[in-house]
């Protein structure tokens, strides 16, 4: 391991509190490889791989379930006509087919305790 990654792999796991900024996928990764025997690069790998999973799972209109964290789905958008407020030209919005997550019982009153 060169001296950067010793580094890394002894530094505190960083939560962000609220209104701070969010945890980036490297930070995610160093703190799963602290609580695993893998690697930081197995870590990352993992994630693509999951992140990957689900993108291509969702777009086939199917739905990830991971237990204790939500369910990632897609829903139908229906077409609508559009018209800006400084336009006077009306354009037509095509259905379509956007990403959705519903996080489980147990996440929201996680997130619901910790904000009170």
């Amino acid at each position: 391991m060169d001296p950067r990654s010793a580094a890394r792999a002894t530094a505190p796991i960083r939560t962000p509190r609220p209104g701070d900024r969010a945890m980036k996928k490297h930070e995610v990764a160093q703190a799963i490889a602290r609580e695993t025997s893998i690697t930081c690069s197995q870590a990352l790998d993992a994630i693509d791989t999951l992140t990957t999973l689900i993108i291509e799972t969702v777009a086939r209109g199917e739905h990830v379930t991971l237990q204790d964290i939500g369910r990632f789905d897609s829903r139908e958008w229906k077409g609508r006509p559009y018209k800006p407020p400084d336009k006077s030209t009306t354009y037509d919005v095509p259905s379509h087919r956007i990403p959705t997550f519903r996080p489980s019982s147990k996440f929201r009153k996680a997130v619901r305790e910790a904000t009170q």
